[in-house]
């Protein structure tokens, strides 16, 4: 049964009541210091709008308006979406010519005349609301051979993503450097004004001990958030993540472990069988990128729990059964809570981005109807100390 767009759902979520739904016991108690509720937007249908969910998207908020913007694939454009008024305009996105994209990769969101694409040759552009390219720039220029970009925004894998950061006139971006067999990551800060590389910010590798050839399957990337003044990284094979101050040099590690799951990914043993890759998927959890919700102050992040793997049953089902939570941290990473969402609700494998007061989430799993739907979950009541 689906929600309608008025009804807000208190998630009441505590550590208490989430023990009680699992058998296990919990490996610490869970902080229950903020109360969620969930408000869920149903679009009507549009001549524009012909998509359930969005892979990739991306949302800003310019005076009092929050937006969304989405790529909707079966058109090769960009949906405009107005929150509040529900409003959605279509920007549609050359195929060939000067003024050509390739499938975007990732989107940011500087306001709804000023959107910043990443296409799948690495190219970012920056387009107005009519889809015109005002300027380009090649990401993967003066890298060397050992040297590639990262940018992705890949649910099953990693998410890392193009950011514009105005103050400092610079587009930041992961890069993966492979030397002697061993990978690492940097950020690379791009000027616009000079078409150069200003300055790299090297990421600390996981906690999670790693021996030579050890693989983590399809977790073996990094998931990146930047904001003006920090770059918040994390790995899906663990709980823990990073905070890099831009202003001071600092990398902190953040340790945040979940009261319900794994807090760390074993090693996939054998990477020559593709059964085993997607049992290795099931079987560990999986950690998502760090959000930040700038009304309240806070982070949030999604991860999976494992699940066992039953024979009798498809490796679709088994996807679709697994539980998904929702980590929230205060303005000096402590823990506020730790919930499980509804499940059968939401699809891992599609879109979600943070706003301004929220986490929005496409409904998009077996039970959703055709049209286009969303949760956002905010802090209720929530006042930052």
């Amino acid at each position: 049964m689906k929600f309608t767009n008025h009804l807000f759902i208190t998630l009441l979520l505590s550590g208490t009541l989430l023990s009680c739904s699992h058998e296990e016991s919990p490996k610490r108690k869970s902080p229950s210091n903020m109360e969620l509720s969930t408000k869920e937007i149903v679009f009507p249908p549009s001549e524009a709008l012909n998509l359930d969910a969005y892979y990739l998207s991306a949302s800003c908020r310019t005076d009092t308006t929050t937006w969304l913007v989405g790529y909707n694939y079966r058109m090769h454009a960009l949906d405009i979406i107005n929150l509040k008024t529900k409003e959605i305009s279509q920007t549609m996105l050359e195929k060939e010519g000067p003024s050509s994209l390739a499938r975007p990769i990732s989107i940011y969101l500087h306001n709804p005349d000023s959107i910043w694409i990443c296409d799948q040759t690495y190219q970012a552009a920056l387009i107005n609301r009519k889809g015109l390219i005002v300027q380009k720039w090649a990401l993967a220029e003066s890298l060397d051979s050992s040297e590639k970009v990262i940018i992705n925004t890949n649910y099953a894998m990693n998410t890392s993503k193009l950011y514009f950061n105005k103050s400092r006139g610079s587009l930041f971006y992961t890069i993966q450097k492979t030397e002697g067999g061993e990978s690492s990551f940097y950020v690379r800060e791009y000027s616009l004004k000079h078409s150069t590389e200003t300055k790299r910010y090297p990421l600390a590798s996981p906690v999670t001990k790693r021996e030579a050839d050890t693989n983590f399957g399809y977790m073996d990337g990094v998931n990146v958030t930047f904001l003006d003044d920090r770059i918040l990284y994390n790995y899906p094979i663990e709980s823990s993540f990073y905070v890099y101050n831009l202003l001071t040099g600092e990398n902190k590690l953040i340790e945040a472990p979940s009261a319900y799951t794994q807090n760390s990914v074993k090693p996939l043993s054998n990477t020559q069988d593709y059964s085993e890759w997607e049992k290795h998927g099931l079987e560990n959890p999986h950690f998502y990128e760090i959000m930040y919700l700038p009304q309240y102050d806070i982070y949030a992040r999604l991860h999976l729990k494992e699940t066992d793997l039953d024979k009798t049953k498809s490796m679709d089902d088994l996807s679709n059964n697994r539980e998904l939570y929702l980590m929230c941290w205060d303005k000096d990473f402590q823990p506020l809570c730790e919930i499980k969402l509804p499940e059968h609700r939401y699809n891992y494998y599609t879109g979600w981005c943070p706003t301004y007061n929220g986490l929005l989430i496409c409904v998009n799993n077996e039970a959703s109807a055709e049209e286009l739907s969303v949760d956002i979950i905010s802090p209720k009541n929530f006042i930052q100390k």
